[in-house]
Formats: C-alpha cells, sequence, structure tokens
C-alpha cells in the first residue's frame, strides 16, 4: 500500500507504507516535511498495528478522512486523506507516469554557523537524486554528511537493488572535500566510468552501484533570519524584537543537532530555551539532562558527567552511569559552562570530538550520542584571553550563539510577562490585576534578576494585595545587595534557604524546592554542593 500526496491536484510524491511508523508535519523532524502554514508541527501520523494500517490526528486545524474528521482511523486503499491543502490518496501502488518522487528527509538541512551581527544563518546539505534501473528517480535531502549507500534498512540510504551489496559504499563530507569509498561491494563504485576505492569527489557529481545511478550535489546556503509574529513560544513570552528573534532563531535551529551556546544575565530564561529546544528537536523523546556546573564542587563533577566504576575510588560502592551516558540518544544541557574546571574542559573538548567516553575505573570507551546545549551567565571570550577557558571548547560551543538580552533592555515585553504571571499564580476562583501606575513602576524598574525577580514582585504582589487590584505602593522591590557583600556571605544565606525550607517539610526535597520557588533538580545540586546532610535536619 502506497499514499500519493498531491497538492492543488497536482501529484507531488509518494510514500510506500512499510512497517515503520510515517510522521506528516511541517518540522524537519518528520519523515515527510510538508512546509504549508496551515499544516502543524507535527499534523499526523501513520502506524500499522497487526495488519492494519492507522492514521492518528496530531494536528490544531485536524485531519480529514474521506471528507470526515478523525482523531484516529484505520485507512484502506480508496481512502482519500485531507490535510490543509494537502491530499493524500491511498493506493494499492501508485501510477509511476506521475513525475519525480521527492522524499523529505528527516532534518534536511545542517545549520553550520550563525553570524550575530547580520542575522544569517548558514545551512548545508546533500541533495541526492536516485535512479534505480529502469524506474523514475527520486529526490532525497539530508543534512547527514556522512552517507552510507546499500540494501540493508539500516544504510543511511537504503537502495533496492539485486546488484547492490549489503553495505555496498560511504559518501562523505570532510575538511571541505567529498570522498567516495567502496566497502568491499561484491559489484563495485563507479565515478566517471573508473572504479573507486577512496576517491576524492566533485562537490557535485555522480557515481554508480549495481544497477543504480546516484547524482549528489553538496549545497551550502545562506538565510537572513526574520523575526517570528509570535509573541509566545513554549513558557516564554515577548513582543520584543529580541525575543521575536530569538522565537525565530529557536524554531529555526531545534531539529538540527548544531551546539547551542545560550547567553544572558541570570534570570533572563537560559533554561526555557534549553528545555524549548529539545522538546522541539529530533531527540525530544529521548532525555534532557541537566547539570548546573557551578552547582558540583570540582571533586564530583567528572564522576557525575562520565561516571564510574565499582571500586574506582573510595566509596565508589556501586557503578555509577554518568550523565553523558544518560543523555545518549536526547541533549545534554550544561549550564554555567564557564564554571566547568579547566581540566575537565579538556576531557569534554575530547567527548565532542569522538563521541566516546570512559567511566573513571573503566577500560573500555563508551559510545554516546548526544546534542550538546550550554549556558552561561559569564563573557566566556575575556576568559580564553585569560587562559581561564580553553579556546578550542569556545570555538566548539560558539557555532549558534542564542543571546537572551536583559529585561531592563526589553521593557516593552514587561506588560505581557506580567499578564502571564498573574493568569498562572492567581488563586482560582480570584482576579487580580494592575493599576495603570503600578505597570508604570514596573516598566521604569531597572530589573538586576531579570524576568525571574520580576516573576517573584508578581507572586509577593498577588499574596499581600489588599484588593483586586494591586496598586504601586503595594510593589515592593528586593534591596539591591552592596558591592562589597562578599560572595561567601550570599552562599551563607542560600544555604541557611535551603536548610530552612528541609527542616520545614522534614527533609521532602521536593516540597522545600516548591516553597523555594526552584526545581528540584536544583534543589538536588546545591545540597551537594553546600554538603547538607540531611539526616541531620
Amino acid at each position: 500500500m502506497e499514499i500519493m500526496f498531491s497538492r492543488d491536484g497536482r501529484p507531488c510524491l509518494c510514500q510506500k507504507l512499510t512497517e515503520q511508523t510515517v510522521t506528516i508535519g511541517r518540522d524537519p523532524c518528520n519523515h515527510i516535511q510538508l512546509t504549508d502554514e496551515e499544516i502543524s508541527r507535527r499534523h499526523c501520523v501513520i502506524e500499522k498495528k497487526e495488519q492494519t494500517y492507522i492514521i492518528k490526528d496530531l494536528s490544531t486545524n485536524g485531519t480529514f478522512l474521506n471528507n470526515e474528521m478523525v482523531s484516529e482511523s484505520a485507512i484502506e486503499v480508496g481512502d482519500t486523506i485531507s490535510i490543509g491543502r494537502w491530499v493524500l490518496n491511498v493506493v494499492e501502488k501508485a501510477d509511476s507516469s506521475n513525475g519525480e518522487t521527492v522524499v523529505s528527509h528527516k532534518d534536511p538541512t545542517s545549520i553550520i554557523d550563525f553570524d550575530v551581527g547580520q542575522k544569517i544563518i548558514s545551512t548545508q546539505k546533500f541533495l541526492l537524486t536516485i535512479t534505480p534501473s529502469g524506474e523514475k528517480p527520486y529526490i532525497t535531502t539530508t543534512a547527514k554528511l556522512d552517507l552510507v549507500f546499500g540494501t540493508m534498512p539500516s544504510c543511511d540510504i537504503p537502495v533496492e537493488d539485486s546488484f547492490v551489496s549489503r553495505r555496498h559504499c560511504r559518501l562523505w563530507f570532510e575538511n571541505n572535500e567529498i570522498f567516495l569509498m567502496d566497502l568491499n561491494s561484491t559489484n563495485g563504485t563507479y565515478i566517471n566510468g573508473k572504479k573507486a576505492e577512496k576517491n576524492a569527489a566533485p562537490l557535485e557529481s555522480s557515481f554508480k552501484i549495481g544497477k543504480t545511478v546516484v547524482c549528489y550535489k553538496f549545497e551550502k546556503e545562506k538565510e537572513q533570519l526574520k523575526p517570528s509574529k509570535k509573541n509566545s513560544l513554549g513558557p516564554m513570552v515577548g513582543n520584543s524584537l529580541a525575543m521575536r528573534e530569538t522565537f525565530a532563531l529557536i524554531e529555526k535551529v531545534a531539529s538540527s543537532d548544531v551546539t547551542i551556546l545560550i547567553t544572558g544575565e541570570s534570570g533572563t530564561g537560559k533554561d526555557l530555551v534549553a528545555q524549548l529546544l529539545h522538546e522541539m528537536s529530533c531527540r525530544s523523546n529521548k532525555q534532557l539532562v541537566s547539570v548546573n556546573c557551578g552547582a558540583l564542587p570540582a571533586s564530583i563533577i567528572e564522576s557525575q558527567l562520565f561516571g564510574h566504576e565499582r571500586g574506582s575510588f573510595t566509596g565508589a560502592t556501586e557503578r555509577m552511569v554518568g550523565l553523558f551516558e544518560q543523555a545518549n540518544g536526547g541533549t545534554l544541557f550544561l549550564d554555567e559552562i564557564g564554571e566547568m574546571p579547566f581540566e575537565l574542559q579538556t576531557r569534554l573538548l575530547r567527548v565532542l570530538e569522538t563521541k566516546k567516553i570512559r567511566r573513571l575505573g573503566g577500560k573500555n570507551d563508551i559510545d554516546v550520542d548526544f546534542r550538546l546545549v550550554a549556558a552561561t551567565n559569564k563573557e566566556l571570550q575575556p576568559m580564553v584571553n585569560s587562559n581561564r577557558f580553553r579556546q578550542d571548547l569556545f570555538y566548539r560551543l560558539y557555532v549558534v550563539p542564542i543571546e537572551l538580552k536583559p529585561l531592563r533592555e526589553r521593557s516593552d515585553d514587561v506588560k505581557l510577562l506580567c499578564e502571564k504571571f498573574l493568569q498562572e499564580m492567581t488563586p482560582k476562583g480570584k482576579h487580580v490585576e494592575l493599576s495603570k501606575e503600578t505597570m508604570r513602576k514596573l516598566k521604569e524598574h531597572t530589573w538586576p534578576g531579570n524576568v525571574r525577580e520580576l516573576k517573584n514582585v508578581i507572586q509577593r504582589s498577588i499574596v499581600l494585595a489588599n484588593s483586586n487590584i494591586i496598586e504601586a505602593d503595594e510593589i515592593s522591590f528586593a534591596p539591591l545587595e552592596s558591592e562589597k557583600t562578599s560572595e561567601y556571605s550570599l552562599e551563607i544565606k542560600e544555604k541557611n534557604a535551603i536548610v530552612d525550607a528541609l527542616r520545614a517539610n522534614k527533609g521532602n526535597q521536593s516540597k522545600a524546592a516548591r516553597d523555594l520557588g526552584i526545581a528540584r533538580t536544583t534543589i538536588s545540586s546545591k545540597i551537594l554542593r553546600y554538603r547538607i546532610d540531611i539526616d541531620e535536619i
């Protein structure tokens, strides 16, 4: 059974249904990407259950089967599925006279650079036209720049040709060159009429495997980033140009595996950006593993990241799987990367280059595959200049920087943020709003604590309000710490606050975190950092 995709009455592509699930939507992560605005990011999915194919709607605008909206239904030959302007006809076998088949490969572009000043994104991809003997050509694009061709389903580009070996050849891009290598196939790989072993190849050419001709083209493109028309993305809101550019950049890079460095002052929402990047990525079905590099002592962070074997050091009574392994297949978020010990930066760089780790006390390397997102509230370039941060690691991280502007530079967002926090934190059945004078006062404040400080101010005002309208004199800001206040005294205050919250909740970390308004993972890392003994509380 096959699905023939048509748009405005014109057949465009064909998808053969197999045992595999097929996702359809606007996002590049889908097996079939349809870019129309009325198509949802993940619009619908077709999967096989026993001997029947099922279509499930995942969209906002609906999926229609034979002109009736469905949430889930079996499909059979002769059915017509409508999504937006697209019509999907379920057929036994598609008519081969309908022109080229265009298939959208998962993650069709690879982002290699973002020019912060010019707002220009650079991308690269392979465009492949594959023509089996006696059949019509089909086109596929892929951001993966190391491809294996063969008849095995696990190959990057599976080819149905009885004269092609299971793993026939490899095509890859390295150091600005294309290479083609035969993988000891039975019938050989030929380029320009000559048998290939390991050959440097042009950026655009063709080669033959079995009776199949593969034309390839390596493409680099530049795209001007345009501000989003939205004023929200996930849990983040903002009307300002800075935030709308941030939303557009997140949406553009989320589906790529490119490394992201999120910069911005404390309280600007770097963790929310990391969460969005993971949820909107092709890795969203795996874990988002977060670690605050500044919250763990240098003696602990290495073991936390790499894991350890039993007996590798005093106290290692059990094998522990590290965060690198836990993030396998998913996303690793390294918050406050600027706090990572210098000697550990070398090991991190090696992991990023080799995609391998070795547990402390281990003898064997372990393959890992994760997308790295890092964040910092520090200027890393001056740290590089003073030899406190590795230059090579800095360049490895600084591929696509996402800068979150401080709230004082985007006062246009204050009103929208206030409305969001009022809606979220006002008790059910109660209506609270801000007076015009209150809003003016909030917009004029410099917000050294950024969005986090604004949220705390609104929460405090809701609790202390004398009526359903919060007046300006009911708004109070936390006093700024004296410049002479040492970092040590601030840490003592933080530790005492955590201990008090734990005592009030009889050692329950989840409840204590809720009282403090921080994440459960944050309080756990703080307990480790300040060596708080839960048993003594």
